[in-house]
């Protein structure tokens, strides 16, 4: 596997458990003050869950015309 590809797994790795470290305080926050930030802070989150998806589906292997993975 090539560095390049590496390093991309690895980062949508990262903003996928990022992701998720920070759900559980986004939802005690949403009970704990109002809703405004805590929609924001949402979006925010989904939005690096689906760059992270789609960094991972970017570099998934391929397999070529005769079926091997690249």
């Amino acid at each position: 596997m090539s560095s390049r590809r590496k390093k991309l797994i690895f980062t949508a790795n990262l903003l996928a458990v990022c992701t998720f470290c920070f759900l559980v305080p986004a939802i005690v926050f949403m009970f704990m003050t109002w809703l405004a930030p805590t929609i924001i802070f949402g979006i925010l989150m989904l939005a690096s869950f689906v760059v992270s998806l789609s960094i991972e589906l970017a570099v998934k292997p391929k397999p070529d015309r005769a079926g091997n993975q690249i």
